[in-house]
């Protein structure tokens, strides 16, 4: 627990998984309700998120992996840092750094090592 309401702070082999997302990682903190947090911070070796979401009108299934992952649930959207890759529909892209809000299907990238994107035809 935290000194502030509502912040809640886990460590050690951390998952949660809920109708439509997963999350794991080393190290956790979320904000707001438990059963019903508005943001998930995660870190690890790395951490993994994976999301179902609709995005322009088809079901797809959003996965990712950096060594710091924020996903707020109000915006729907995941920040990564840290040899951050994010891939969906078969397409995979690693940076530094990668933002993506999920639905109005918006990325950017970015990190000393710039961007690598794989798509497949």
């Amino acid at each position: 627990m935290d000194e502030l309401p509502d912040i809640i702070h886990f460590t050690g082999g951390f998952e949660l998984q809920a109708k439509d997302w997963y999350l794991s990682s080393e190290q956790a903190t979320l904000y707001g309700k438990l059963d019903d947090p508005e943001t998930v911070e995660i870190t690890g070796t790395p951490a993994q998120i994976l999301v179902n979401a609709q995005i322009r009108g088809r079901y797809s299934i959003v996965n990712g992996e950096a060594m710091r992952i924020v996903y707020e649930r109000s915006t729907n959207s995941i920040r990564m840092e840290g040899n951050a890759s994010l891939s969906r529909d078969g397409h995979t892209m690693h940076g530094g750094a990668i933002e993506y809000d999920i639905g109005n299907d918006l990325l950017s990238a970015g990190g000393d090592g710039g961007v690598h994107i794989k798509v497949m035809p």
